[in-house]
C-alpha cells in the first residue's frame, strides 16, 4: 500500500469516527476529529462542514460561519452549507428549539475528498 493509499485510509478512519461521534451528541470529540481530517486534507468540504454544524451544535456561531464560508468557497452551491450559515446568523438564546429540533438532520453524508 502507498504512502498515499494510507493518508487517504487514514482521513477516512478518522473522518467517519467523526461523525459518528456527531451523531452521538459527542461534539467537541467529533471535533478533534474533524481537525485530525483538515490537518491531512484542509479543503475536506465534508469535514469543514460537521465542523461547523458541530460548533453550531455548541452555540458557537461566529466559528460555524467560518467553515461554512470555507466549504462555500469551495463548493459555492453548497446549499447545505448556505441554509446552515443562515441559521448560525440567528443568535444562540433565539435559535435553541430550532437547533435542537435540526441537530441529527445536519450531519452531512461524506462525498469524498478532492
Amino acid at each position: 500500500m502507498s504512502e498515499e493509499e494510507m493518508d487517504q485510509n487514514n482521513v477516512n478512519a478518522l473522518y467517519n469516527k467523526g461523525a459518528a461521534l456527531l451523531d452521538q451528541g459527542n461534539d467537541q470529540e467529533a471535533i478533534e476529529y474533524f481537525d485530525r481530517v483538515l490537518s491531512i486534507e484542509p479543503n475536506a468540504t465534508d469535514a469543514l462542514y460537521n465542523k461547523g454544524a458541530a460548533l453550531l451544535d455548541q452555540g458557537k456561531n461566529e466559528e460555524a460561519i467560518e467553515y461554512f464560508d470555507r466549504v462555500l468557497a469551495i463548493e459555492p452551491n453548497a446549499t447545505d452549507a448556505a441554509d446552515e450559515r443562515g441559521v448560525a446568523l440567528i443568535p444562540p438564546e433565539k435559535s435553541q428549539y430550532m437547533q435542537i429540533s435540526r441537530r441529527r438532520k445536519r450531519r452531512r453524508s461524506r462525498r469524498g475528498w478532492r
